[in-house]
């Protein structure tokens, strides 16, 4: 059931925010131009609760709840959104009324279609002759029988036999629709994209198969994994391989260990390790994390040992951080991948390497030391502003000081010093507004991109200036474009109902934060100069990775890209990036 927008809206504007919270909270006072009492959702000494009459919004900076009229008065009351909205009309004297939510038509087509696909392809692995070939793979990578029918494992074969099945019930469009169908570009005939390989439904967490990853058998054949493709049904950003599974584990252990491929969770399950996922064909994503966050507190990433696998790491441990997750980071032994090592050394063993993980930070510090001679000033300096780059991301003060502490052991510099280059590179000090309490509160560092999105909520004519593209934070590009409706008279409390919760909890909290600037156009000017200089330093590094085996001739020369390198390297030269 579904209540009208613009009823929402109606009622949202009806009604001042202020009078509602006073109510529940007489003792709330005025002070400048916002309001604040202790909070009613935590225990607190000293009021950390503000209700801005201006934003139309609350938040309190000890607990972090926050929202508009109807989130306070579902907290405080402890009722389902709809009964927030049908309480806070009654004072206006409207009758809410609800009406049936669109089930799309073409979603649930879709859904009949993969789930028929994958009982086809299950029965075709388990039970014809075409399929032994793939039985006879899957034993040698050592999955049992139980696994195939735990995650319904299937065979998708060389001809065409899925399509003939699938088309007696289903619209032949739909099933194009759906990835398992390709178009020839030659003659136009259908063919099965999954053809010739072990197949591997994707199940969201309603039992519904929504996608298929297969394996080819032929190892020449091109690619060796293959996705189907994001449908109405399915978003590969949003999936996670296992999490079906997954699901009741996840709760008991309150830990999620995050894989690279099926095989992976695949024989993890099988060896007792339950409270095992995997991405689909992409990196970890801030929508992983979020559906993960429903089930647990804690990531273990489980990369490969390469300098990839060691990367991919990095940036994953970076996301928890910003997603004000914990998480620790796995090395595995040199050219071996989970599979492998938990069929050789079985479960106690790949749960000591589980135990053993460490803290992105600690991985990323040992990491930099061991690419840089620290006896070096200017390397020593590379090794600090490498780390504070994820270091910047924690949101746990407790955390962040104790990280602080870790890299200044390891490189043998003052915590202060630490801390001052920290402040240098990643922002301003943050100082509130001297009619507010606030003044007494210690508000995080931020990052610069998110120091750029909080002067575009004090002025959003700067969005003007902004490309997004220019950012690399998932909050920060999923919430630029509905900034910018800001500049056209929008209010926050509005448009940030087209935010994912995660995202619009952070720019409420943005948005009550408070500094003490003379001028916000030369702050952003300066933030701006600071973010496109390290742009420009990571397209740098990264060329730089390509360029070093050209000049000592273990790859070909490009000389477009050596030239490009060049001019970056005399562009930087000199900055506070280089």
């Amino acid at each position: 059931m579904s209540i009208a927008k613009e009823t929402i809206e109606h009622i949202r504007e009806k009604l001042d925010i202020v009078s509602v919270v006073s109510e529940y909270l007489p003792n709330l006072k005025k002070v400048g131009k916002n309001f604040t009492a202790l909070c009613p959702f935590h225990s607190e000494k000293s009021p950390s609760f503000y209700v801005s009459p201006q934003k139309n919004m609350f938040y309190c900076f000890g607990c972090k709840s926050g929202g508009d009229i109807f989130k306070f008065v579902m907290q405080i009351e402890n009722i389902p959104y709809p009964e927030a909205i049908k309480k806070l009309a009654k004072k206006l004297g409207i009758d809410v009324k609800e009406t049936d939510a669109e089930v799309s038509g073409e979603r649930k087509v879709l859904l009949d279609i993969l789930n028929h696909a994958s009982v086809f392809y299950h029965k075709y692995l388990v039970e014809s002759k075409d399929g032994k070939i793939a039985r006879e793979y899957l034993k040698t990578r050592g999955v049992n029988k139980d696994s195939i029918e735990k995650f319904v494992i299937g065979y998708a074969p060389e001809s065409n036999k899925l399509f003939e099945s699938a088309k007696k019930k289903y619209d032949p469009n739909l099933i194009i629709k759906s990835g398992l169908v390709g178009v020839s570009e030659k003659n136009r005939t259908l063919y099965d994209n999954l053809r010739g390989r072990v197949v591997f439904p994707v199940f969201n967490l309603q039992g519904d198969v929504i996608a298929f990853g297969g394996r080819a058998l032929d190892s020449k054949k091109e690619p060796i994994y293959l996705n189907t493709p994001d449908t109405v049904a399915y978003n590969k950003s949003k999936s996670l391989y296992g999490l079906y599974q997954a699901r009741h584990s996840l709760n008991k252990s309150g830990e999620a260990i995050i894989l690279e491929g099926y095989f992976d969770v695949l024989m993890l399950h099988q060896n007792g390790i339950e409270n095992a996922v995997a991405p689909l064909g992409t990196a970890l994503t801030q929508e992983h994390l979020r559906q993960l966050k429903r089930f647990v507190e804690t990531l273990v990433l489980v990369f490969d040992s390469d300098r990839a696998g060691q990367q991919a790491a990095i940036r994953s441990g970076d996301l928890c951080f910003d997603s004000d997750m914990n998480s620790r980071i796995v090395s595995l032994p040199e050219e071996v991948d989970p599979d492998e090592f938990v069929l050789k050394h079985g479960k106690d063993k790949f749960m000591e390497l589980v135990d053993s993980g460490v803290n992105p930070v600690e991985f990323k510090t040992m990491m930099s030391l061991s690419q840089h001679d620290i006896n070096k000033p200017e390397e020593k300096s590379k090794v600090v502003r490498n780390v504070l780059e994820t270091i910047i991301k924690i949101r746990n003060p407790i955390i962040k000081h104790e990280m602080i502490k870790f890299l200044s052991s390891r490189t043998n510099i003052r915590e202060e010093i630490i801390v001052s280059e920290m402040r240098r590179a990643y922002g301003f000090k943050k100082i509130d507004a001297d009619e507010s309490p606030l003044d007494n509160m210690s508000v995080k560092l931020r990052s610069i991109e998110e120091e750029i999105i909080w002067l575009c909520l004090q002025e959003p004519k700067l969005c003007e200036k902004v490309s997004v593209n220019l950012f690399s934070d998932e909050r920060c590009i999923h919430s630029f474009p509905v900034i910018k409706q800001l500049i056209k008279g929008g209010e926050l409390v509005s448009i940030i109902d087209n935010l994912d919760k995660d995202i619009a909890d952070w720019l409420i909290q943005l948005s009550f934060e408070q500094r003490k600037c003379t001028s916000f156009e030369e702050i952003f000017e300066k933030l701006m100069r600071d973010l496109k200089l390290r742009r420009q330093e990571e397209k740098r590094k990264k060329l730089e990775l390509e360029i070093i085996p050209m000049l000592e001739g273990r790859l070909e020369r490009n000389p477009e890209k050596i030239r490009e390198f060049e001019e970056l390297k005399k562009l930087l030269k000199g900055t506070a990036v280089n």
